[in-house]
């Protein structure tokens, strides 16, 4: 409620009753961000190319695509949900200041 005064209006927030609060449906978790993937996906191309025009040996080539298939698909989503937990916490901490 608004009240004149002297330096212009007042707010009167005088109440006796909780008003609810709507509850905020929890974001989905995307586990695959197309960037960080892309990258990962890129560089692991890259290496396998750099290791079939030097000749290595195949033990290096399945030891570079089973890294990259690793990060991509344990290192990615964990990453993610990492990330997520840490920004919710951010937001309640700053919530509760």
């Amino acid at each position: 409620m608004a009240m004149p005064d002297a330096q212009g209006l007042r707010l009167n927030l005088i109440g006796n009753d909780y008003a609810p609060v709507a509850s905020v449906k929890e974001p989905e978790i995307d586990l695959w961000e197309v960037s960080v993937t892309a990258f990962i996906c890129s560089l692991t191309l890259l290496f396998e190319v750099l290791l079939i025009s030097t000749k290595a040996e195949p033990g290096w080539l399945w030891g570079v695509l089973g890294v990259g298939a690793l990060i991509g698909f344990v290192g990615v989503p964990a990453g993610t949900i990492y990330k997520q937990r840490k920004v919710c916490s951010d937001f309640h901490e700053r919530a509760r200041r």
